[in-house]
């Protein structure tokens, strides 16, 4: 299925620049650039960040694979789109106005 082709390597490809910036943000606290108070801050941050974007690329992932397999079952359906009315609903337009008054 062709369904979020490009999300996955999105996908794949932002969790290389997280972890890329996690490794960063280590050497920095080796180096003694960045405090440990700071370091923290990205730690947490970079958390709750990837955290989301990565829910949000699965959730469309997800979304976009039900999407396609509404498409391949409307496509695959033998269906006329009439409009059809029940027998309840059957009355003229002259009737409906006259009871809602």
């Amino acid at each position: 299925s062709s369904s979020g082709l490009y999300l996955r390597p999105v996908l794949t490809m932002c969790l290389i620049v997280i972890f890329g910036i996690y490794g960063l943000v280590f050497l920095g606290r080796l180096a003694g650039s960045v405090t440990s108070r700071t370091e923290k801050l990205y730690y947490t941050y970079m958390d709750i960040g990837s955290k989301l974007l990565v829910s949000m690329i699965f959730s469309g992932v997800r979304s976009s694979q039900y999407n396609s397999m509404l498409l391949d079952m409307l496509a695959n359906t033998n269906t006329s789109f009439r409009r059809t009315f029940n027998h309840a609903s059957s009355g003229n337009l002259v009737d409906l106005v006259q009871d809602s008054d």
